[in-house]
């Protein structure tokens, strides 16, 4: 609940979580197991805490918050490719 709530207090940690996030969709497409992670990470709710994400970073005044929106608009799409 951090992007939903506690966004603008945990900036850091929610950009924290996105680059991590980056780094495992990167692993798993190496490796192939792209769909394995979506499916695990969209059963979790991961797809509407981005979308949510999404609406926060738009309204960001942060310099940092342009980038990570983009971060987050790629992770999405990542989801839209592998969806079932």
């Amino acid at each position: 609940d951090l992007v939903a709530h506690d966004y603008y207090h945990n900036r850091d940690l929610v950009w924290l979580a996105l680059d991590a996030l980056v780094r495992v969709f990167e692993h798993a497409d190496h490796y192939g197991r792209m769909n394995d992670f979506c499916r695990i990470l969209s059963k979790h709710g991961l797809c509407g805490h981005l979308c949510v994400l999404i609406d926060t970073l738009a309204s960001d005044i942060h310099e940092r918050a342009a980038q990570y929106l983009k971060v987050v608009v790629g992770l999405v799409l990542a989801f839209a490719k592998e969806g079932d």
